[in-house]
């Protein structure tokens, strides 16, 4: 709800779809839905200070999940050179690890 309210520029809506998301990380975290985000919406959910979660590693395994997933659909929709494989794994992981506390 908050990444479709920003796209259409609600933004009422979109704050308040963001504060819920990140009050109840402990349940979105267990959902598919995180998966929908590329990885600068992932930066700003699992990186933003008022996320509300249990401890880091929580924050690091659904980082860690979603870099999974992507990279897989990735390889599975196109073909990369192994040089850019790296460099996608590298620069997405490093974004990741900047999302901890």
């Amino acid at each position: 709800t908050w990444q479709v309210a920003e796209q259409y520029d609600l933004h009422p809506l979109a704050e308040k779809a963001k504060c819920k998301a990140l009050m109840e990380f402990n349940l979105v975290k267990n959902t598919n839905s995180i998966n929908y985000l590329n990885v600068r919406e992932l930066h700003s959910y699992l990186g933003n200070t008022l996320l509300h979660c249990d401890n880091e590693i929580d924050v690091f395994e659904t980082g860690i999940r979603w870099w999974y997933e992507y990279y897989r659909k990735t390889c599975e929709t196109e073909s990369l050179e192994e040089k850019e494989k790296k460099n996608f794994e590298t620069k997405h992981l490093l974004v990741i690890l900047r999302c901890l506390d």
